[in-house]
């Protein structure tokens, strides 16, 4: 039996891309009856507890708020972890994010039977990197600039939505969107602002700390949180994504889920998205993290949104039907 113990924090995204990747990661290990599965969050997101919930696997969840916190209670978080370690067994550490990597570090420390599973979903900057090399594998779904670990393996990310047929404009009006949480990590505020200026008619889907930005205008439609059918019908519903995050991500599944719908998008030039952008020529990627230049590659992107769109051909072609469970279960031997 393989003991492999989940480390997940939902207190900044609650249900956000790495959380979900998380539950992807539960149904493709717990099919497996040899894995022996736990959770542990260090955070307590209302929605993905109730996901996590509908699953057969052993969960807690710390409810910690804040980096302080974390780091007061990091020993009594280590020792609450070492109790369900079968004694005299390799046991899997399976960190998802900066502070559950460092809780699974203090772990093998004290247990150096533990092999650490990183899976990394966006750049951590110099210190964070260094911490990777006690990993014995790093997983990271598409690409991170100056990543410093050896031990990389490569598994994309499960796109798991319905794709439409290639299409033309949807709308008689150029419709933008935004999906994600309305966090100044995802650029929701340079989002807001650019829409106030260009007037274009949008809508947003999401939930998270600047909700406060939204206005009630007639050309402005808010959504709040959405999965499922809901999803399904935002991305037939808008003719550009716009994912103005300003972190680096390694992959970005909402991205992914617009051009599978044949949606061009329009990002920052940085992460893997913006990596994809260009390559495939499936949208437009502004120059500098303003406004401006996010309204500019917006009309940039108006202009072409055809040939975008049919380009987005070319990603399906590359990136449908990758098999994310078998790959994942490979890393766990």
């Amino acid at each position: 039996m393989t003991q492999i113990i989940i480390i997940e924090d939902s207190s900044r995204y609650d249900l956000g891309g790495g959380q979900r990747i998380t539950l992807e990661a539960i149904n493709c290990l717990t099919a497996n009856d040899n894995n022996i599965l736990s959770l542990y969050d260090l955070g307590s997101g209302s929605q993905f507890s109730a996901r996590v919930h509908q699953h057969r696997i052993s969960c807690k969840f710390f409810g910690i708020k804040n980096t302080f916190s974390f780091f007061y209670k990091a020993p009594v978080l280590a020792f609450e972890i070492l109790r369900t370690i079968r004694p005299k067994k390799k046991f899997f550490l399976y960190p998802t994010t900066k502070k559950a990597l460092i809780l699974s570090i203090v772990i093998k420390l004290i247990y150096t039977r533990g092999v650490i599973v990183f899976h990394q979903h966006s750049r951590m900057g110099f210190i964070f990197d260094s911490l990777k090399i006690l990993a014995r594998t790093v997983i990271i779904p598409g690409a991170i600039k100056k990543t410093y670990s050896r031990n990389i393996v490569v598994i994309q990310n499960p796109v798991n939505i319905i794709k439409s047929k290639n299409r033309c404009m949807v709308n008689d009006k150029v419709v933008i969107g935004f999906i994600g949480s309305l966090t100044q990590h995802k650029g929701f505020d340079l989002f807001v602002e650019a829409q106030k200026l260009n007037k274009l008619r949008a809508t947003i889907a999401g939930q998270g700390p600047l909700d406060k930005m939204l206005r009630q205008e007639s050309n402005l439609v808010d959504l709040g949180y959405i999965e499922g059918e809901q999803k399904e019908n935002f991305y037939k519903s808008i003719d550009i994504l716009i994912f103005p995050s300003v972190v680096e991500e390694a992959f970005s599944l909402v991205c992914f889920e617009a051009m599978f719908n044949y949606i061009p998008v329009v990002c920052f030039d940085i992460g893997y998205p913006s990596i994809i952008i260009n390559n495939y020529n499936v949208g437009v990627v502004a120059k500098s993290f303003t406004v401006r230049s996010l309204n500019m590659a917006i009309e940039e992107c108006i202009k072409n949104i055809e040939i975008y769109s049919a380009n987005c051909n070319k990603v399906i072609r590359d990136f449908e039907g990758k098999d994310f469970c078998k790959e994942l279960s490979a890393v766990f031997v």
